[in-house]
């Protein structure tokens, strides 16, 4: 599929009269949680109902003590195309600033999330979807993913964090490409713009997205939870207060049963048995 094909495919508009039903697949199994994105539409659009039941899910897997890592995709060749156009077309200022149902997961949950989240995007990418993936703590890619940020086309910008978070990750002059053009970048492209950390063939990224949650489940949650805070304190802020908050988070760990399981599991020379306290 060319660019502008796809771009034109993320830009239609979702059908309004979805009918109600479960718009996610939730499965756990050794400390993973895998969400899949199920809506009736072929491509999945960010509508209110869907952004509602992922707010929903992943504020209650955090709270879910048999669940370390949560991993989330989409369907088929989408992950997530974007806002509903039905529902831009609608709102208004007054909306976004007192009734915006979008602020509870761009701005209150996915970025508070304490447990490590792996977005493992699939196919089409772009808007909102694109937005939530950059908010993931790890983004890995189908071969054919592809990322971008189509909103100048509309007339609007990136409103849930795309014009801070993604040059932040490729720096000023492609971030100004892709925002100012519009026109969105392979997953090829997204590996070597540091976007992404890995690629894969479609049929192998769930199952590598497991594997790399299964990685990270098997470590203390609690110390898990603190390096996710060291690494968003270097990225979001300077250097000497990303070194002071790193060093209080160490020292915070050092009261930990984990730290002292850890420590002692190696020198006894047998795999720990962490109780995340």
């Amino acid at each position: 599929m060319d660019r502008l094909t796809t771009l034109s495919l993320h830009l239609t508009p979702a059908p309004t009269s979805a009918p109600p039903r479960d718009l996610l697949n939730v499965t756990i199994k050794d400390k993973v949680a895998l969400i899949e994105m199920n809506p009736p539409t072929k491509l999945i659009f960010m509508t209110k109902p869907l952004v509602t039941q992922i707010t929903d899910e992943i504020e209650s897997l955090e709270q879910n003590p048999d669940v370390n890592v949560i991993v989330l995709t989409g369907k088929d060749n989408s992950f997530a195309v974007g806002a509903d156009i039905n529902e831009l077309n609608a709102a208004t200022q007054r909306d976004q600033l007192f009734n915006d149902y979008f602020e509870r997961i761009w701005y209150r949950v996915i970025p508070k999330v304490r447990k490590p989240l792996i977005a493992a995007v699939n196919g089409m990418c772009f808007g909102g979807g694109f937005e939530i993936a950059l908010m993931c703590d790890i983004m890995i890619a189908s071969e054919n993913a592809q990322f971008g940020l189509p909103e100048i086309k509309l007339g609007v910008i990136p409103g849930a964090g795309g014009t801070q978070r993604l040059p932040r990750l490729v720096g000023k002059a492609k971030a100004m490409e892709m925002i100012l053009s519009g026109v969105p970048i392979s997953a090829k492209e997204a590996k070597e713009w540091h976007i992404c950390s890995q690629v894969f063939p479609r049929e192998k990224l769930t199952e590598e997205a497991l594997k790399l949650a299964g990685k990270i489940a098997a470590h203390s949650q609690m110390a898990a939870a603190f390096a996710k805070r060291g690494v968003n304190q270097a990225y979001e802020s300077g250097l000497q207060g990303g070194l002071d908050h790193e060093r209080s988070l160490f020292i915070g760990l050092m009261g930990t049963s984990d730290k002292k399981e850890g420590v002692k599991a190696f020198l006894e020379k047998r795999a720990p048995k962490f109780s995340n306290q």
